[in-house]
Order: C-alpha cells, then structure tokens, then sequence
C-alpha cells in the first residue's frame, strides 16, 4: 500500500478534502491519500538542508509494507513494491 499525505492546495493554501480528491483523480493515484497539516508532514518528509534550512517535497508517498512497517519513504519502484508483498519469494 502507498499512502500519500497532501497538505496544500495548488494555490498554497491549507489543503482540503476537494484538495485531496482533485489530486488522486489527476494522478490516478491507487494509494491511500490523505490531507493532514503541513507541520505533520516536516517529519519524516522534511530534509535538512544544513544551515537551519529545511526543504520539503509535498505530495509525499510513503511505500507500507506487511505488519504496517515502512519500506520505502518517497515513491516505490515496481520492484520494491513486488518485494514487500507477503509470500514473494
């Protein structure tokens, strides 16, 4: 499963539940999107640039695997999706 977190609009503003939807339909996203504040999303989305600098890249994707652990942060290749589904060898 992906889930994928938006917390703003196009226009920068707080995201909303259209937000949220206009996103999965124009990306055809199959995941779980959800809206959630911009300060939660610093963590574990946010890179430290150095220097007191932080730069974020949002909408986020988070690749869950078995027993709901993270295994991948950002967007999953076919091939790490195929290697988190139970019984692959």
């Amino acid at each position: 499963m992906t889930l994928t977190y938006v917390s703003e609009g196009a226009d920068g503003s707080p995201a909303t539940l259209a937000d949220v939807q206009a996103w999965t339909n124009n990306y055809s996203h199959k995941g779980l999107v959800v809206r959630s504040d911009l300060s939660d999303v610093w963590y574990p989305f946010g890179v430290d640039q150095g220097g007191g600098s932080f730069a974020i890249a949002l909408p986020g994707t988070i690749l869950i695997g078995p027993k709901m652990k993270i295994a991948k942060m950002g967007e999953p290749t076919t091939q790490e999706i195929e290697l988190v589904i139970p019984g692959k060898d």
